[in-house]
Order: structure tokens, then C-alpha cells, then sequence
């Protein structure tokens, strides 16, 4: 069962290339796939964009619900590409 207030609080946090294989973990199946490279491509792509960088370090932060979106996006298309 999906818990939306979960889901939503989810949406709003922030991850980093270095932390979205633990996140992704933590999420189970919704994000199964989702990783480093998998983000790396996804910006690669121009499917999630930056909310903000750390002007120190120019560490670069992912709103997870856009990274999300983008991640299943992609493999819904995948999926009824090839059931087709």
C-alpha cells in the first residue's frame, strides 16, 4: 500500500549524485534502478535539473520527486515500448 503523505514529504527532500543509491533503497521497488549513473543520465538528458548548488563545494541538489518522476517516466515508456 502507498502511503501519499509519505510520498508527497518524499517529493519535497533533496538528494545528491552522491546519496540517491541509498535513497533509492530505502524507497524499494518504486525506485528500483535509480542510482548514480541512472541520475547521471537522467541530467545528462535534460529530464531533472538542479533546485540549487552548494557555491562551496558545487555540490548540485535533485528534488527527489522530479528525479522520481523522470525515473519512472522512462520506464513506463520502456515497458509498453516493448509490449507492443
Amino acid at each position: 500500500m502507498i502511503d501519499h503523505v509519505r510520498v508527497t514529504e518524499a517529493a519535497g527532500s533533496v538528494v545528491t549524485l552522491d546519496t540517491i543509491t541509498a535513497v533509492a533503497n530505502r524507497i524499494g521497488d518504486m525506485a528500483k534502478g535509480l542510482n548514480r549513473d541512472r541520475l547521471r543520465y537522467l541530467i545528462k538528458n535534460g529530464k531533472v535539473r538542479a533546485c540549487r548548488q552548494d557555491p562551496d563545494t558545487g555540490t548540485k541538489f535533485y528534488r527527489l520527486g522530479d528525479v522520481m518522476h523522470a525515473h519512472t517516466d522512462k520506464a513506463k515508456r520502456r515497458k509498453r515500448e516493448g509490449s507492443g
